[in-house]
């Protein structure tokens, strides 16, 4: 029997959702994967929740999206790559349709906080981006907490609600300090207790 998962990845139809859920594990913390627009009260069990990347746009019609109720919940909630841009685009800040996109290897300048979700990690370190759409604006209450040459908003704060997105993929090996993000969100911010082997 496997335990109630501490963390859902919900699946916005990035390439990468499951990898974020095994990657999740194998700091060992039980986790699963559920349907983006799982409906928050479904999700209640979970301490964080992780909004996964994927290839679509907020403004497209039909795309991905969540339940708002989960960014009003307590719990906490990182967005990844799109996941970011859905949870600025539903929160009133502005998420910028591209054109080209950015795929590949970036710097990331990420500003030195005692928030626990970027605890240690500030400083120049390589990044793995794959997006089309930036966030353009954060929402209210949010805060701009890393940048990358070509992408202004490559990851926003919002401590006090234990909100956070980030543009860059930390569960891929080309982002150099990947794991230590994910292990911030899972222990720092969200408390999780290890639980799977």
């Amino acid at each position: 029997m496997n335990p109630t998962p501490q963390i859902i990845v919900l699946d916005a139809g990035g390439q990468y959702c499951h990898l974020e859920a095994r990657k999740v594990r194998d700091l060992g913390v039980y986790a699963e994967v559920r349907e983006s627009e799982t409906a928050a009260a479904e999700l209640s069990g979970a301490k964080g929740l992780i909004v996964s990347g994927g290839p679509s746009s907020v403004y497209d019609a039909g795309s991905p999206t969540v339940d708002p109720a989960i960014f009003s919940s307590g719990q906490a909630v990182l967005g990844i790559c799109y996941g970011q841009q859905v949870m600025a685009h539903l929160l009133g800040g502005k998420v910028h349709k591209g054109v080209k996109g950015e795929y590949g290897l970036a710097t990331l300048e990420l500003e030195e906080t005692a928030d626990p979700m970027f605890a240690g990690l500030g400083g120049r370190q390589q990044i793995w981006m794959s997006h089309r759409d930036v966030v353009e604006t954060v929402p209210p209450g949010f805060q701009v907490a890393g940048h990358t040459d070509t992408c202004a908003v490559a990851a926003m704060a919002s401590s006090a609600r234990k909100l956070y997105g980030v543009q860059f993929h930390p569960e891929v090996v080309h982002t150099a300090r990947g794991r230590e993000y994910l292990s911030n969100f899972v222990f720092r911010v969200c408390g999780c207790r290890k639980d799977w082997d």
